[in-house]
């Protein structure tokens, strides 16, 4: 007599099912079936009876499922276990505001002038070549606390607004009269978003930091009134203007340092040597607010805590697999998790599957 084996699967994994002792067709109350096998095998493409009489029968014509919510056939025949559970809690990982407090703005500098030397009987002189001078008249160091969950930062939106007046001393201006060229320069790693300024509206080149008024009156009210909108961790340090992110140890909070300068550079082509005398310079005053980060691109280590991954409740059981003599063994019990998150990320989700019960 052959016997026939064959497994189904449990969302991929194996279902072993046996029925014994199932009568066969015979009527002759004398014949003697203890030799003959009698065990089914349960498979995909129908159930054979352990007679060489019985043709195939489709598993489905004898096991019903009695709109069983839970074993289902698949398109090959087989049947499945496969249940649904309840959605899991949301988790909702929080990473503190980084916040840039002021620590120094130092305005204690000049920018001296050397005029050209004086032609003989000249005046008011349009020189040949224009006069250019530059050198630095502010700088400010900034530091913040960084929460430990941030590991690298490479560019952050932030707010901050800054201002700066330009002053030009009298004798300065009694000299010359007219710039035809002020530059303010700005650490590169500062991104600026010009407000309305003075005595003009100035260029502006966020990948060198420059701001640059032209044909500027020494008299003038020359103002320069901006918000500081991207802070860019990547940009290369120099000596005098440096961004730093160092991330936290031992649990501790990782630290922001911002330090750098503010340079001013004229140039002029007219000077009146009859009232350049006396002390020819220009100074500034620089004022910026603390920096609060909004966004940041980097890397990031949050705790994600999903402590109820959901339930699930089997009903509506088969009436084959109620009976005493049936026994399911599953092999390999597989668990789809399907994790949704509004920010592209990689992750790594792990778990161990318990058996508890009988």
């Amino acid at each position: 007599m052959k016997k026939l084996t064959t497994n189904s699967k449990l969302i991929g994994c194996l279902m072993g099912l046996s029925i014994v002792a199932l009568g066969t067709g015979c009527t002759d109350s004398d014949y003697d079936l203890s030799s003959v096998d009698s065990t089914i095998g349960v498979g995909g493409e129908g159930l054979e009876l352990p007679t060489s009489s019985t043709e195939n029968i489709i598993l489905d014509d004898v096991l019903k499922l009695n709109n069983s919510d839970f074993v289902k056939i698949a398109a090959n025949g087989d049947y499945m276990f496969n249940k649904d559970g309840d959605e899991a809690t949301p988790s909702h990982p929080y990473i503190n505001k980084i916040w840039v407090e002021k620590a120094n703005v130092n305005n204690n500098f000049r920018l001296h002038i050397t005029l050209p030397s004086q032609s003989v009987g000249a005046r008011r002189t349009k020189l040949s070549n224009p006069v250019t001078a530059e050198g630095k008249l502010a700088e400010f160091h900034y530091t913040g606390a960084a929460s430990n969950d941030i590991r690298e930062l490479k560019e952050a939106s932030v707010s901050s607004d800054v201002e700066i007046s330009v002053t030009v001393s009298a004798d300065l201006k009694r000299a010359v009269k007219t710039f035809k060229t002020l530059r303010l320069t700005v650490p590169s790693y500062m991104r600026l978003d010009l407000r309305q300024c003075s005595p003009s509206q100035p260029d502006y080149d966020a990948a060198t930091g420059v701001v640059t008024f032209h044909n500027v009156s020494s008299t003038a009210n020359i103002k320069l009134r901006a918000a500081v909108k991207t802070l860019d961790f990547q940009k290369p340090a120099t000596t005098d203007n440096k961004l730093r992110f160092t991330p936290g140890q031992d649990g501790k909070d990782g630290q922001v340092d911002l330090n750098g300068v503010l340079n001013v550079g004229i140039s002029f082509d007219e000077v009146d040597y009859a009232q350049s005398g006396g002390d020819l310079y220009l100074s500034a005053n620089m004022s910026m607010g603390s920096i609060t980060v909004h966004e940041a691109t980097g890397k990031f280590d949050p705790e994600i805590s999903l402590r109820d991954l959901g339930r699930t409740t089997i009903g509506s059981v088969p009436d084959f697999l109620t009976d005493g003599e049936v026994s399911v063994n599953l092999y390999n019990p597989l668990i789809d998790i399907n994790i949704q998150s509004d920010i592209d990320v990689a992750g790594f989700v792990s778990g161990t599957l318990y058996a508890g019960g009988h």
